[in-house]
């Protein structure tokens, strides 16, 4: 057995926990929903339900909807996913993990972290299967690895970058 064997039995870093606390303070507070739209987006959810939600969030937040369970309950209904996420009473189960909904940025930064941390986990093992192929010499596989960090950095920094006509909309 390699010693690289028990990171495979790993789960990937994730904080459910964080996640469903933010979902829930998004629902209980457009302001939280608001606030958090430039520190996170849907496909830095872990989990395939919160970020369905999530994305019904943010887009009830750019058209300025309101945004509750009710209303966000109907929009995964509209779009089919309504039981694939849990159904209302999972919605509903959100509310009960919010210890604090002025916490929402904080739960942000904690889903964004946990996410970059899997992006570059999942580079990483892209960079070690190249080398295991060996396809690569040394030079090519410094320069694979390095073009591979750099895109995920990138990512970052852009999901960062929001266009000014997007952020007056809700101030407006």
């Amino acid at each position: 057995m390699s010693p690289n064997s028990n990171l495979v039995k790993k789960l990937p870093p994730q904080s459910m926990e964080a996640e469903r606390a933010l979902l829930g303070a998004c629902l209980l507070d457009k302001a939280a929903a608001n606030s958090v739209q430039g520190i996170v987006s849907p496909p830095d959810f872990y989990a395939e339900s919160h970020r369905l939600i999530f994305a019904v969030i943010c887009q009830m937040v750019t058209e300025n909807q309101p945004c509750d369970p009710v209303t966000v309950s109907d929009a995964l209904k509209v779009n089919g996913d309504l039981e694939r996420i849990g159904g209302v009473s999972y919605i509903s189960s959100l509310l009960d993990s919010v210890p604090a909904p002025s916490a929402a940025v904080y739960y942000a930064r904690m889903i964004s972290d946990k996410a970059h941390t899997r992006a570059l986990m999942e580079t990483a093992s892209s960079v070690l299967a190249k080398g295991y192929e060996g396809s690569f010499n040394a030079e090519e596989l410094q320069n694979y690895a390095e073009s591979a960090i750099f895109d995920v950095v990138q990512r970052r920094q852009n999901q960062q970058l929001h266009l000014l006509r997007d952020l007056m909309q809700p101030v407006l």
